[in-house]
């Protein structure tokens, strides 16, 4: 089988299903999530006989990665194909069985338990259908394989990470009742708001934050306007005059030192700063929090 590794590129993964079987990440403990992978197990054409034929439950999600050949599950009173490349959920206490599945196959099985609704109402959207692994799940997918066959002692907690990342993608494709898909929010907004609120000490440009980025100032303001409610240049102008009133309110620095230590080209232009976003002039700012005192 094959995977998608870095982005245009593929790696190949040498499947192993007693390598996987032996591996133990129930015992790696991870914290911070809403929901839980239990175990993995993996099956393919020679240990055929492990499938369940019989109608069975069970009390968690299970959630079956075909990665060669085909299956047929039979799910509730609906028969499922699912083909090479493709996943398919079963809910809890959910009645299902094996129907048949071709000569060659190859899947790898994820035990997921989780008390959180909105997690269990994700999942569930994958059930009774099979849907295509996507390029995100099959580089987890090929990490996983990695992983299972390297001796490192920390294996089965990057193995058990990594399939949590994979239940993610899962979880990311429920789609709301309205009809469309919930807009997620974009990384690289809150990139840029960490790298203007932790350089206090330059004054941005949009063109310099969405280099930072890697996506064009044109692209990262309509994503700014899009998740914050404000345009970019809003959005460094506003951290910028934060940082004006809390060193004019906490320093007895003059104008010259404060512009200097944020990033301005000098007092003057400090000071014109100032004005346009309060109407006031620094020192008369500072004056009048000393009044209210």
């Amino acid at each position: 089988m094959e995977a998608v590794g870095k982005r245009g590129e593929e790696m190949e993964i040498q499947w192993n299903a007693d390598v996987i079987n032996q591996c133990a990440i129930s015992r790696a403990q991870l914290s911070g999530d809403a929901f839980s992978v239990q175990w993995i197990s993996a099956n393919e054409a020679k240990n055929r006989d492990v499938l369940n034929f019989r109608r069975h439950q069970h009390s968690f999600f299970e959630i079956h990665f075909i990665l060669k050949g085909s299956i047929v599950y039979g799910v509730r009173e609906r028969f499922v194909t699912v083909q090479d490349g493709e996943f398919i959920t079963i809910s809890p206490f959910c009645p299902h069985r094996v129907v048949s599945c071709s000569a060659e196959f190859e899947k790898l099985t994820l035990a997921v338990e989780s008390g959180a609704e909105p997690i269990c109402a994700a999942l569930a959207v994958a059930e009774y259908k099979a849907l295509p692994i996507g390029e995100e799940m099959m580089l987890s997918l090929g990490l996983v394989f990695h992983y299972a066959a390297k001796m490192l002692e920390n294996r089965d907690f990057l193995m058990k990470h990594t399939l949590h990342t994979l239940v993610y993608h899962v979880i990311s494709l429920q789609t709301p009742t309205s009809g469309h898909r919930e807009e997620r929010y974009d990384d690289r907004v809150l990139k840029a708001k960490k790298y203007v609120e932790d350089n206090y000490d330059i004054l941005f440009t949009c063109e310099e934050v969405a280099a930072y980025c890697h996506i064009s100032a044109k692209q990262l303001g309509r994503l700014f306007q899009r998740h914050e409610g404000m345009g970019l240049l809003e959005f460094i102008h506003l951290k910028k005059l934060e940082q004006c009133k809390k060193m004019l309110l906490e320093t007895d620095y003059t104008q010259h030192r404060i512009a200097q230590a944020l990033g301005f080209s000098g007092a003057d232009y400090f000071n014109k700063f100032f004005v346009h976003k309060t109407g006031m002039t620094p020192m008369q700012f500072r004056d009048a929090d000393g009044v209210q005192r």
